[in-house]
């Protein structure tokens, strides 16, 4: 049973998707983070509902610079091979 102090209120919420990008989902791009993909279609019926109802979707990418050095720790070193492996 939820707590009534966490449970989610409809009416005052917002859909956050994270990093829901081909680089990042598709099998064997550059940045994937795995099972992103299984995730999509659960992702799309979760926008729906949300557009449905009028409440805010918001779509957040990263954009990195072409060395990397603004990609968190873990990222960074497949970041900067994107961009320089085709030199």
């Amino acid at each position: 049973m939820i707590d009534d102090y966490i449970r989610p209120d409809g009416t005052h919420s917002a859909l956050f998707i994270i990093d829901v990008q081909r680089d990042t989902t598709l099998a064997g791009a550059a940045i994937e983070i795995p099972g992103t993909l299984r995730t999509v279609p659960y992702i799309k019926q979760l926008v729906q509902v949300y557009r449905d109802i009028g409440l805010p979707i918001v779509h957040v990418i990263r954009l990195y610079n072409k060395d990397g050095s603004n990609a968190d720790l873990c990222r960074r070193k497949a970041v900067f091979c994107i961009h320089f492996s085709d030199l």
